[in-house]
């Protein structure tokens, strides 16, 4: 009769021939009795505390340079978003004067359309319509920004510019820096001149990120009206 509760890992038990005088069969191999097998515990596997201390601090790691990637990449493009709408500002001016737009009262600016950059207030700039009493803001014309300021504006008295502010071309223009679109043919800067009284060419600036210090510029030709800039 077989064993029901046979241990299937252990080996077959043969029997030895029963002796010539009789007796009883004598097993060949070791016999392995009932109560007593080779249960093996399988070993549980999991995570130690160390091994968890060790993962929390490669993810602490990685999330790290993650996340600096992620503010550096930010703080970028709020600095090129920063220009494009300097650049925006300065080609809005320029096309409402040479396309003759109207006031809301339905009259054209004498002077023309223009755009300032001050120091003293470096997080803005300020559209406004040149009239025969002064100057006019425009509505919704004031821009302000909050990472990037303004914090150098230059001139070039070169027909050509061989090199961005700040290079060796470029003058300072002081604290206050306007461009004034009269008319295709007229376009004024203030300050006009640098200061052995040369007229500027082309006028410009920089600004910079508050926190990461990256920088940069933009420039007006004076005499086609066409701006250029870049990150330096």
């Amino acid at each position: 009769m077989s064993n029901q509760f046979q241990n299937p890992n252990s080996k077959p038990i043969t029997p030895s021939p029963l002796p010539a005088g009789g007796g009883e069969r004598v097993a060949a191999g070791p016999v392995r009795g009932f109560g007593i097998w080779d249960f093996r515990q399988r070993r549980r596997f999991g995570f130690s505390l160390v091994d968890l201390l060790v993962a929390a601090t490669i993810i602490i790691v990685i999330s790290s340079f993650v996340l600096a990637g992620f503010r550096s990449g930010q703080r970028t493009g709020e600095l090129d978003l920063a220009l494009k709408q300097i650049i925006s500002g300065i080609t809005e001016a320029r096309n409402k004067s040479f396309s003759g737009q109207l006031l809301v009262n339905s009259s054209f600016p004498d002077g023309g359309y223009g755009i300032s950059f001050d120091l003293t207030k470096n997080d803005q700039y300020e559209l406004f319509a040149v009239l025969d009493l002064g100057r006019e803001p425009l509505p919704s014309g004031i821009k302000k920004f909050n990472q990037i300021e303004f914090v150098s504006f230059f001139g070039t008295t070169q027909s050509v510019v061989a090199a961005p502010p700040p290079g060796a071309i470029w003058e300072d223009a002081g604290g206050l820096l306007e461009m004034i679109f009269v008319s295709p043919q007229e376009i004024i800067a203030n300050p006009p001149t640098n200061g052995l009284g040369q007229p500027f060419q082309y006028v410009g600036g920089i600004i910079q990120h508050k926190k990461t210090g990256q920088q940069a510029y933009f420039y007006v030709s004076l005499v086609s009206g066409l701006v250029t800039g870049d990150t330096l």
